[in-house]
């Protein structure tokens, strides 16, 4: 058998060759000197089928390691088998000529040591095996070693708090035509699909040359596909069988504790601590070195590293979770009907901070209205946006648009404010004087949520025909629109680390009315029908569930975030209904139901035991789907407000978690409900106005409201409300005209109230 280049291929690779090395295979340098201190040669090893090619490319460089210009001369130790040209061309046989080969001829099966040399300096050798053509390659698992942990339940655990992590040998063999050849082709290179599973090393035998064999060591919890290659044929090419995997142990549950025991913290504002994660596998192994994905539930007031670290900047509360989250951790365990889970920490850790003043901070918050669009607009009224700070409140220079707003919001972490109006959404630029971008002219209706990075924002227009959420998701450039065909959306909420949105819908023409919709990047938008109408969404502080706020028929109701079965399983908490809801520090809950208020409890049960299902999904290959936890509630006896039933303009939650605070538009007067003792008192409003809107601030110090009287002519008189929470009293009040609110070219200003606040 002969083998030729065609002369236009051999005219290509001889002047790359040229190009490269200049005549003697090196590359230009403006080094002064050309004594060579070293030559080197890539590859460092070949694997040639008879009569197959290869190019050889040598550096050499200066003892001051410099590359170098040189010419070099080839030497081949068993030229009959292996040959190569003037110029670094390799031929698993015989050239017809040295200086400008065109056929290379086979003329044995064995091996040479191909060297380059210059001014009396030669390159280590580089070793060419000539076979024949491989068309198949095999790896085989080979039996465990005694003494080293392996293989257990169908996965390898990494390293643990009490053994090294656990391999696997595997032996790889090549095949011509029926014949192993695996002697003859020389080391094969291995590969993994996710080298974040498992670490690989190449074995030798006793003389220190490769067998053949390596070593795969568990890394990180996931799977990943294993090859072996040599002379261009792959393990993974032509297997009837499926491919080898290696499975790295998944995490099936995580606890959480403080560096110094428990999983409580309270501290002086500015205190910070470290939580320490046991993360245990599916052998039941507590493994190390996990990637964990922190987060916060009031980023406001906590923030967390990527190593367990906390660091508080505002006196408050908040609740500290770990997950073991795909693409990161968990790697690759997807299948076709079950996506990417992430596992959460069974229990948060719940830290306050209280204040090292009671001063009031008076931080900086913003006034709208949707006054411009009560009644015909009049000569294109504008909107202005009013920043107001100080204690007392005064007002800052003011800002405007000419679009008409119908919600304001800024981000969990108080950074990023955006406008929902009926002609797009708006980005707020927060610089004196305020100002706003249009991100978008397609992204119509009102905010429900903004996610905890502050770019992705759930928008729902009830207005236009059809309805539809749209998604905006800002994370990517451009960014991208997701609208969905959903009537008539209430309300919706990201989970913490922001990989779900819960959505709920009440569409009186549908069968059934009232729906969950489960938006997520990593999978299509579910559609669960639900047995009652879902008022509000909050999610848990371990990030575990979502709970949906419902009627006094059927109480509040909760989906695992993990769980992607056909159809979901929505649980009953067995009570607690609420319009409104708010997450608790830990795992626990607040419902809103005027004239009640519930607080709820929850354990969240482990999901089998150890060796089954990891907790909190279903996660293949180890199990069936299944294993979700469900948790057990605790639901305390309901307080009541003392104010009969009303629909609510505002619920908020201090950042410790101990006072809720209400608005009703029938009580001049803030509401205050101790937790706790499940008892209300109110905070009168000077002037009795009517509320409108209300705001907490960040320190948990003070709360704003917004309301007005209407003068003998019917112009509404409103005012800006200072509550500090420390007195009880309504310490300072800003006066505000609908001028202040709305301008017009010319004719009369509109009746606008200040119902719009957003505090960072």
């Amino acid at each position: 058998m002969r083998r030729w280049f065609s002369v236009p291929s051999l005219f290509i690779v001889l002047i790359s060759i040229a190009t490269l090395s200049g005549c003697g295979g090196s590359s230009t340098s403006s080094s002064p000197t050309t004594v060579p201190g070293s030559i080197s040669v890539s590859p460092t090893v070949a694997s040639l089928d008879l009569g197959g090619t290869t190019v050889l490319t040598p550096t050499a460089k200066n003892f001051a390691g410099n590359p170098v210009t040189l010419t070099f001369s080839w030497k081949s130790s068993n030229p009959d088998i292996v040959s190569v040209s003037t110029n670094g061309l390799v031929c698993a046989g015989k050239w017809d000529s040295l200086v400008v080969p065109i056929v290379c001829t086979p003329s044995g099966i064995g091996s040479a040591q191909i060297t380059a040399s210059a001014s009396g300096i030669s390159s280590p050798p580089v070793t060419v095996y000539v076979h024949p053509h491989v068309d198949h390659v095999t790896i085989t698992a080979q039996p465990p070693t005694p003494g080293v942990p392996g293989l257990v339940n169908g996965c390898y655990s990494t390293t643990s708090t009490t053994q090294v992590a656990a391999s696997q040998t595997y032996q790889a063999q090549a095949f011509s035509n029926g014949s192993d050849v695996s002697a003859l082709v020389g080391p094969f290179s291995w590969n993994t699909a996710f080298p974040q599973v498992a670490t690989v090393k190449q074995l030798t035998g006793p003389n220190g040359v490769q067998n053949g064999m390596a070593e795969f060591t568990a890394k990180t919890p996931g799977a990943t596909e294993i090859s072996a290659s040599i002379s261009g044929t792959n393990s993974s090419v032509g297997q009837t069988s499926p491919l080898q995997t290696f499975t790295t142990c998944p995490v099936q549950m995580i606890t959480l504790a403080l560096s110094s025991g428990g999983t409580t913290f309270t501290g002086a504002k500015g205190a910070g601590f470290t939580v320490l994660p046991t993360v245990t596998d599916s052998n039941g192994q507590v493994i190390t070195g996990v990637p964990l994905t922190w987060t916060s539930t009031q980023p406001k007031v906590a923030a967390v590293t990527t190593n367990g670290g906390v660091s508080n900047t505002n006196p408050g509360g908040a609740s500290i979770t770990a997950a073991c989250t795909p693409p990161t951790c968990n790697i690759n365990l997807a299948t076709s009907s079950v996506p990417l889970q992430a596992v959460y920490a069974t229990d948060p850790i719940t830290a306050t901070w209280t204040p090292s003043s009671t001063t009031i901070a008076a931080p900086t918050l913003f006034l709208s209205t949707t006054g411009c669009g009560l009644s015909t607009p009049i000569q294109n009224c504008a909107t202005a946006i009013v920043p107001v700070s100080g204690s007392p409140p005064a007002f800052g220079a003011t800002g405007s648009t000419t679009n008409i707003p119908n919600s304001f919001a800024f981000d969990p972490k108080g950074t990023t404010a955006y406008m929902g109006t009926a002609n797009g959404l708006l980005q707020l630029n927060a610089a004196s004087p305020p100002s706003t971008t249009v991100l978008s002219s397609a992204v119509k209706g009102r905010i429900l949520a903004v996610a905890p990075d502050g770019k992705r924002v759930i928008v729902a227009d009830t207005q236009d025909t059809p309805n539809q959420v749209f998604v905006y998701d800002g994370t990517v450039a451009p960014a991208a629109i997701r609208p969905f065909l959903i009537t008539s959306a209430t309300a919706a909420s990201f989970s913490a680390d922001g990989l779900k949105a819960f959505i709920v819908a009440h569409d009186p023409a549908a069968s059934p009315p009232d729906r969950l919709y489960v938006y997520s990047n990593q999978m299509p938008l579910q559609t669960i029908p639900l047995g009652a109408q879902a008022f509000d969404v909050a999610f848990a502080g371990n990030g575990m569930f979502g709970f949906l706020a419902g009627g006094s028929a059927g109480g509040s109701s909760y989906l695992p975030v993990c769980d992607n079965s056909s159809p979901p399983g929505v649980g009953a908490v067995g009570g607690a209904p609420g319009t409104l809801i708010r997450q608790l520090p830990g795992n626990n809950f607040l419902t809103l139901s005027p004239p009640n208020v519930f607080t709820v409890g929850f354990t969240a049960n482990a999901a089998g035991p150890i060796g089954g299902p990891p907790v909190g999904c279903p996660q293949p290959p180890l199990g069936p789907p299944g294993g979700l936890f469900s948790p057990t509630f605790n639901i305390a006896a309901p307080g009541n407000l003392g104010q009969g039933t009303f629909t609510p303009l505002a619920f908020d939650v201090s950042p410790d978690g101990q006072k809720a605070y209400v608005l009703a538009p029938n009580v001049a007067s803030l509401i205050v409900y101790d937790i706790a003792s499940r008892s209300s008192t109110t905070i009168p409003l000077v002037g009795n106005p009517v509320p409108l809107a209300g705001a907490l601030s960040p320190d948990g110090l003070s709360y704003y409201v917004t309301g007005f009287v209407n003068d003998a002519n019917g112009v509404p008189q409103s005012s800006l409300h200072q509550i500090n929470l420390t007195t009880n009293v309504d310490a300072a009040q800003l006066a505000i005209t609908p001028q202040n609110l709305c301008g017009v070219n010319n004719g009369n200003v509109p009746a606008c109230k200040p119902d719009l606040i957003a505090m960072p």
